[in-house]
């Protein structure tokens, strides 16, 4: 038996009290009629005669209870100890790289041979792991069972995650009872996917590490890495690097491809514009090698604007003054955008600029509205700021029908009231904020704002900044290929001194870098958490076979590898919007290299603490899982009940007695 709150058994020491309490407690003696003492003599003798302890089975029963009283508090743990057989867990890789050269089939067959291996009651364990790891069976010594989840091996098309595993062997391991261990692990050790979780590796193991390498180097392989979109005077230029590696080292040569039309098919690249403005296709290397699966590299991207930046006047001097000064401050000397200015929106072109940026005032603009939210469903970033003459009452309306369902509020109000209101906390993470650092924002801070509004974002919509009393100030939804952005306030002096702040154009020029910069990366790696997919309901996916999935935005980011398992093109639905996305190999999977077998024992070797896994954790669960010490309290408590019947009995007796 052990105890899981060993100090608690100090307490022992109170089984002393019921011993003395007995010792020291005097009976009542009995009263007797007696004559006078007159006559008797007095005498000097004395004779000492020890204390007998009276009612020992009271004494029994209440000691008894104190002892299982404090070992229940103590969480005992009957165990039966012994030497336990070896329980081995066999990690086997699931990377893309081992579908190569018969890796897979070496994988299985080294499996086989541990499993044959195997001691009378020694058990084993399956694990499947890539950037998940997928438990086929769970320990036991049934070698049929063992056989019959081996089957269930399949290589799939993510990146291997070394720690990933190997934390999920831990935790199998952890659910058994302690005695010695051992992870096999059985993979084709990349050598760049190894040097990837080198640098992440997590604390070290509490069972001993085997590696088992399989399969050797490919002689050639070629894939593309670093796809970019950018738009010149001829059109869009895609462009990737095509990395060549053979046993003579690796080379890479850059190429480029021309997409003047809306679709195309050449013998490297494939390519066509679906009906939200997105361009997908796929590219081809150009040599030959080893590995045919990720020869194909996807693409999905929203087509490049150019770099010019639009301001709407609307007549309001005080308001474009600001504006106009803060976004040509943020164009900075090297003009990273052109700045234009107009009356309306009439003659503006989705793909001729990349920031749109307009007041709002008085009632909706239908017309106005209208081709706003047009142009951002093309791919541009529309940036709308409240005058302080808003009338929120035809907003709210305006918010609640058909055409105003792709602005990102459902209702607005005034959010100054009596005071002043300024900025207190902002979503630093956004890409819209990403280049507005720690320092602007203090600075921002510190603006003081007469006339605001606040906002009741919508369900798929987002908050960048949040007024001092809690509520959003700055909102954003995305619309088709772009987004539309709506500021609670405006840079004019009837609303604030938001237009005197230095930190007006650090904030300015952080929405033009980010509107006018080109959409990266063009694909997304298999396996790898999907950070683009901003929806809080149920996503509808449909995969480059037509297979729909639903799924929600928690499952997709706990198991992306369930809705998007293989490259190729996939179309999402969330919120409503419908966006494409290209999926492809980890590009580490490609590299023809792999450890050496030293390298590989000496690496994961460091990570090897102790033989025997430690019990700590197994007494943990089998103690709250079972009701050990739940005996010992109830049992205490019953010994209890029946010494208070035995005190109480006796009373009752000597009561019937008296009345006697």
């Amino acid at each position: 038996m052990t105890f899981l709150a060993p100090l608690t058994l100090i307490a022992l020491m109170l089984i002393a009290l019921p011993l003395a309490i007995h010792l020291l407690v005097r009976r009542r003696a009995k009263r007797l009629d007696f004559p006078s003492l007159r006559f008797l003599r007095e005498t000097s003798t004395f004779k000492f005669r020890p204390r007998r302890l009276r009612q020992p089975l009271l004494l029994a029963l209440r000691v008894f209870a104190l002892l299982l009283l404090v070992a229940g508090l103590a969480r005992p743990l009957i165990t039966y100890r012994g030497r336990r057989p070896l329980t081995r867990v066999i990690l086997l890789d699931t990377s893309l790289s081992m579908r190569a050269g018969g890796r897979a089939e070496a994988a299985t067959q080294q499996a086989r041979a541990i499993i044959e291996r195997l001691g009378k009651d020694e058990r084993a364990a399956l694990i499947a792991f890539s950037a998940e790891a997928i438990v086929l069976v769970s320990p036991t010594s049934d070698r049929q069972q063992l056989e019959a989840a081996l089957q269930r091996y399949v290589p799939d098309a993510a990146a291997a995650d070394y720690a990933n595993g190997l934390a999920a062997a831990e935790a199998l391991l952890a659910a058994e009872p302690p005695g010695p261990a051992e992870i096999d692990l059985v993979s084709d050790f990349q050598q760049s996917g190894l040097m990837v979780q080198s640098s992440s590796a997590r604390e070290k193991s509490l069972a001993t590490i085997a590696t088992y390498p399989v399969g050797g180097e490919l002689r050639e392989n070629s894939f593309l890495i670093d796809v970019s979109a950018a738009r010149t005077s001829k059109g869009i230029e895609l462009s990737a690097s095509e990395v060549a590696s053979d046993q003579r080292g690796r080379a890479g040569e850059r190429r480029k491809w021309l997409l003047n039309s809306p679709a195309g098919e050449l013998p490297e690249i494939t390519w066509r514009t679906e009906s939200n403005g997105q361009i997908v296709g796929s590219l081809n290397p150009v040599a030959t090698d080893d590995i045919q699966l990720d020869n194909r590299h996807f693409f999905s991207f929203v087509p490049p604007l150019g770099a010019r930046v639009l301001l709407v006047s609307n007549g309001d001097a005080d308001v474009d003054v600001y504006w106009q000064a803060a976004l040509e401050a943020a164009a900075g000397k090297d003009s990273k955008f052109t700045l234009e200015k107009v009356q309306d929106l009439q003659g503006a072109s989705a793909t001729d600029y990349g920031l749109i940026v307009a007041t709002l005032s008085r009632s909706p603009d239908r017309n106005e509205i209208r081709r706003l939210v047009e142009l951002a469903e093309h791919g541009a970033t529309v940036w709308l700021n409240l005058a302080p003459d808003t009338d929120a009452k035809s907003w709210n309306d305006f918010a609640g029908s058909a055409e105003g369902s792709k602005l990102p509020f459902t209702n607005l109000g005034p959010a100054s009231g009596n005071a002043p209101v300024h900025f207190a906390t902002a979503d630093m993470g956004a890409p819209f904020l990403r280049s507005f650092d720690q320092n602007a924002f203090d600075a921002l801070r510190t603006t003081n704002h007469k006339k605001a509004f606040s906002f009741t974002p919508r369900d798929e919509a987002g908050s960048l900044l949040r007024w001092n009393n809690g509520q959003a100030a700055l909102v954003w939804q995305q619309v088709g290929a772009g987004q539309i952005l709506v500021l609670g306030t405006s840079p004019g002096l009837q609303s604030g001194d938001l237009g005197l702040s230095p930190a007006f154009p650090v904030l300015v020029g952080s929405m033009a870098d980010s509107a006018i910069s080109t959409p990266a990366p063009l694909s997304q790696e298999l396996g790898k958490p999907v950070a683009s997919i901003n929806s809080s309901g149920t996503v509808t996916i449909t995969d480059p076979a037509g297979i729909v999935k639903n799924k929600t935005a928690r499952d997709l980011a706990a198991h992306p590898q369930s809705a998007f398992s293989n490259p190729g093109i996939y179309r999402v639905e969330a919120g409503g919007q419908v966006r494409f996305l290209a999926f492809n190999f980890p590009p580490e999977e490609s590299d023809r290299l792999v450890a050496r077998p030293q390298e590989v024992r000496d690496r994961f070797a460091s990570r090897t603490k102790q033989g025997v896994v430690s019990g700590s954790t197994w007494h943990e669960a089998t103690e709250s899982a079972g009701s050990q010490w739940r005996y010992f309290l109830g049992l205490a408590f019953l010994l209890l009940m029946l010494e208070l019947f035995l005190v109480i009995k006796p009373g009752r007796s000597m009561s019937r007695s008296d009345a006697l």
